[in-house]
């Protein structure tokens, strides 16, 4: 009797630890197909693309109840192109985030490679939230990288996509129960003799409650040189008459020529600024992007949304290089979890010759058709 009570009180013991801990598997499939006009050379491509929507991820993440409102956290994140299986990125198997932390009331912290707060804060400012930025008009451009389709500089296979990751990374948010928010985050160099070289530091005010969600961030980060590149993204949505939303932001990102981030640091960066627009040693680039847009929810079920992009790209001893782009997108959720969505847009250049496409031409629409899961 006495040895039954107490494997009793053992399997007890072992079901409130469990009941005091989780570990889940997630992820989302999105896939599509994509038809432009002018994909290369002047030639019409169908395609099949991922990540039109959302980006194809997979991932675990967990939390441990501590006791006096104290939990740590996990969370490992990678990419993936369920049109051909392979990772998005090649450089890591959780190319999206690796990370391990505490929260509690006072906050939260995460260490390892996490997002910037620039692309944590996409959703807030971007009128498509990060929608049909997968395929840039890099593989269209005349020997010089153009922009994504959508102009923000925070997704895969972005020649600014230094903005967007960070490894080495220890990273502070607090979220007060206003809406307030308050974040910092420092990403060590790990450079000996010089603790500068190839880190970075964040910060981010923002509110985020109801209808009403605005965020503001600056984002410095070094390469192996010092070199500098800064970010500041700005912008917000506002929900109204119910099946509203309106959306503005700003992103500008100011670089030293030659400036280089180290693939340890980021995902896939490109060889410098100087090389990709042809910018006179010593000087600098900038790139900044305003964005407006309207989202109109015409049942619980099917929304679509209207954004117009507006990005300039300047800098020492180039001529101004102008991008707009115009999109419409349609989205029809059958659950919570999956949904049909569509997309018009057109992207049109100005400016320097060096913009246009590898035909000469300036302009390129397209149009895409896709499906999203999530798990």
């Amino acid at each position: 009797m006495k040895k039954t009570a107490i494997a009793l009180a053992i399997l007890g013991t072992i079901g409130a630890a469990q009941a005091q801990t989780s570990v889940s598997m997630y992820g989302i499939v999105d896939v599509s197909m994509r038809h432009e006009t002018d994909a290369q050379a002047g030639r019409a491509r169908t395609a099949e693309v991922s990540g039109m929507m959302n980006t194809s991820r997979w991932g675990f993440r967990g939390s441990e109840d501590l006791g006096g409102d104290l939990k740590a956290h996990f969370q490992l994140e990678g990419g993936f192109n369920p049109d051909t299986g392979a990772q998005s990125e090649g450089l890591s198997l959780f190319d999206r985030r690796a990370i391990v932390g505490l929260s509690g009331k006072w906050g939260r912290i995460d260490i390892g490679r996490t997002p910037t707060f620039g692309w944590d804060y996409t959703p807030v400012y971007d009128p498509l939230g990060g929608a049909l930025a997968t395929p840039t008009p890099t593989s269209r451009a005349s020997g010089r990288a153009s922009l994504l389709v959508n102009g923000f500089m925070f997704v895969t296979n972005n020649p600014y996509n230094s903005s967007k990751l960070r490894d080495n990374s220890i990273k502070y948010v607090y979220t007060a129960s206003n809406g307030l928010l308050g974040a910092v985050a420092y990403n060590v160099g790990e450079v000996a003799g010089d603790s500068s070289k190839r880190s970075g530091r964040q910060a981010a005010i923002g509110y985020m409650k109801g209808d009403i969600n605005a965020i503001a961030a600056y984002d410095l980060l070094h390469d192996a040189n010092n070199l500098e590149q800064k970010v500041v993204t700005v912008g917000g949505n506002y929900r109204f008459a119910r099946a509203w939303k309106a959306t503005l932001g700003y992103a500008a990102l100011t670089a030293d020529a030659g400036f280089a981030p180290s693939s340890t640091v980021v995902t896939g960066a490109i060889a410098n600024y100087t090389s990709t627009f042809g910018v006179a040693a010593g000087g600098e680039i900038k790139v900044a992007t305003g964005a407006a847009g309207l989202e109109y929810a015409l049942t619980p079920a099917l929304s679509l949304t209207g954004a117009l992009y507006r990005t300039r790209v300047t800098g020492t001893g180039i001529p101004d290089n102008d991008y707009d782009t115009y999109a419409l997108f349609a989205r029809y959720a059958f659950s919570k979890r999956t949904s049909l969505y569509g997309a018009l847009d057109h992207e049109r250049t100005s400016g320097n010759g060096s913009t246009a496409t590898v035909s000469g031409k300036r302009a390129n629409s397209a149009l895409t058709m896709g499906i999203q899961t999530r798990f």
